[in-house]
């Protein structure tokens, strides 16, 4: 049953979680801190309720960024580019599993930034005729 009145604390709890996933993601760090950094901080601020209240591991962690603030951020960008022209940018990767990816990236002017900005739109997996999930496709 959803609750209409979240408690005040687990709503600045939720905040701080969705802030420290934005960290994250903002500054390239791996997933895997998270799961020693809310520890760290409960240790370090033992009188905060909210520190107490985090249950913010990798796995969570990667779900808000992908979920929540990548979403947001593609949905600002939908709408910027409505407006704008910009051109795509696309590179081709293979991993170290042999798996092919183009990442593709649009570019487009910024008045905020006062400048020309490449954003990230897309990590999509790449197949070729020899792969049997595209049989009949080729």
């Amino acid at each position: 049953m959803l609750n209409k009145n979240p408690d005040p604390l687990e709503k600045q709890v939720k905040y701080a979680e969705l802030k420290l996933a934005g960290f994250v993601a903002a500054h390239d760090e791996s997933f895997l801190k998270m799961d020693h950094l809310t520890d760290v901080l409960k240790d370090i601020f033992p009188d905060s309720k909210i520190a107490k209240g985090l249950s913010l591991k990798r796995t969570k962690t990667r779900g808000l960024v992908v979920n929540v603030i990548g979403e947001a951020e593609k949905e600002e960008l939908v709408a910027t580019l409505k407006t704008t022209k910009f051109s795509i940018l696309t590179d081709e990767s293979t991993d170290i599993s042999a798996v092919k990816t183009a990442a593709i990236m649009v570019q487009y002017y910024c008045p905020v930034a006062k400048g020309i900005v490449v954003r990230h739109w897309e990590l999509d997996d790449i197949f070729t005729e020899d792969d049997p999930e595209v049989d009949g496709y080729f």
